[in-house]
Formats: structure tokens, sequence, C-alpha cells
């Protein structure tokens, strides 16, 4: 009897903190993000694997060894919204992408450095979240409305972010910022 209120107790505990914050609430990242996508745009429409962005934005990252699951999602409204999910096999070929997307990062194959931000860089606003063995990359257009993107982030950080991940935040033409 004991045992059953114990795991009575764990299941509402962890039914709460998911409740709290999304993050804990899954262990697969393609359940993670079916989840992020029906809480966070379930009237909107949906388009999975989009064939282009009109940038190539993440030709770093499409071909990347170790890349065991991708997804491309446009997330239609009046605006656009371009979400990209990349899993890869392990840490060790994140780290080879991440290095390969430091060397090239988009859109016109730039090497940026770690940890130094950049005022001027031509880009769309965009977040990369950098965790693990999983890169969770976000785009919109120049146009996009600041404070729908700003509700956009906190979801994404929401739902993707531990505290410890690596974040890439640009603007539209820069800055190009390093952190949450």
């Amino acid at each position: 009897m004991m045992n059953v209120i114990k795991f009575v107790k764990t299941g509402l505990f962890l039914a709460l903190l998911s409740f709290c914050n999304p993050s804990f609430a899954f262990d697969n990242f393609q359940d993670r993000i079916n989840i992020f996508l029906e809480k966070c745009f379930k009237n909107k429409k949906i388009e999975h694997n989009f064939q282009s962005d009109g940038l190539n934005f993440s030709a770093t990252i499409d071909n990347a060894e170790g890349l065991i699951y991708w997804e491309k999602i446009k997330i239609k409204d009046d605006y656009n919204l371009y979400l990209y999910f990349f899993e890869f096999e392990n840490n060790d070929y994140l780290n080879l992408c991440y290095r390969n997307l430091l060397n090239c990062f988009p859109i016109d194959c730039t090497a940026i450095v770690e940890n130094i931000n950049i005022d001027g860089y031509k880009i769309s606003p965009a977040i990369f979240i950098i965790k693990e063995k999983y890169i969770v990359i976000a785009k919109i257009g120049c146009y996009y409305p600041k404070i729908k993107w700003e509700h956009n982030k906190k979801q994404l950080f929401d739902y993707f972010y531990s505290g410890k991940d690596i974040v890439i935040q640009t603007g539209c033409g820069g800055p190009l910022v390093w952190g949450k």
C-alpha cells in the first residue's frame, strides 16, 4: 500500500512539474516537438518538411554526420514562423555539427566565434538552442511582429531550454548575441 501511495505522489509531482515547465515532461525529442506544436500552434496551419525557406537557412546542418532525425516546420499565419529540429546520434556528432555551424553560420556561410557578439550581421531574426544531442532553430522574417516573436521565443525556451544550453539569438541585420 505504501508503494502505491509513493507511486501516486511521484506521478502527481511529475505531472505538476510538467504542467509548470514543459521541458521536464518528455524524454523523447520527437514527442516533445509534437506536444510543443499541439500546445502552442493548435489553431495554426502547419506544413511539415517544407521545401525551402528561400535562404537555405539550415544548409550547414542538413547533411551533418550522425544526424538521425530532422524536421522542418512552417507555421503559416499572417506571418510565417520556420522551425528546424535536429537530433544527433550522440553529443560527439552534435559537437562536430556545432563546430561546422560556427565555421559556416547562416546566411552567408560566415565564420563566427563562440561567445563573441556581433553588432551587424546579415541574417533574419532567429534563435538557435544547442543542447545535449539536439539543435532547435526558429526563424522569422524581419517584418514579423516583435511581441509575437517574443512570445514564440518564450514558448521555445519553455519546451526546449534547460538553463545550461548554448543559445544564439539574431536580430534583423544583427545583432548576433550569445545567451538567453
